[in-house]
């Protein structure tokens, strides 16, 4: 311990689903992805905008905003250093497969990501 002190974990309260949708996960490669949670949350106003304070820490840690949703998710990634990815679920055919990529196989990205200079 650097400072000598005890460690003092945070208690954690699960949080229960109040809805009853769910998404099939299939992890095919769990020794890249041991765990791999999801929750469908509903509700979401994907127009609302990302407030300034988040989008301006997002901006001077390199990480252009997109919209509020995947702002949060950013936003976390840096706080926390949890990865996370949010989904249309409506968009989503079967479920969720975490995999590595195939040989040859291409990624197909929503957005046109601009070119660094």
């Amino acid at each position: 311990m650097l400072n000598q002190l005890p460690l003092v974990e945070p208690e954690i309260v699960p949080v229960g689903a109040t809805i009853d949708d769910t998404l099939p996960i299939a992890v095919e490669a769990p020794e890249a992805c041991p765990r791999y949670l999801g929750r469908v949350v509903k509700g979401i106003n994907v127009k609302a905008p990302t407030p300034l304070w988040m989008k301006e820490k997002l901006r001077r840690c390199g990480i252009r905003s997109i919209d509020a949703v995947v702002d949060v998710t950013n936003y976390v990634l840096l706080e926390l250093g949890q990865p996370m990815h949010a989904f249309d679920k409506d968009r989503i055919e079967g479920g969720i497969v975490v995999r590595m990529a195939k040989e040859g196989e291409t990624l197909v990205l929503p957005r046109p990501v601009p070119k660094r200079s």
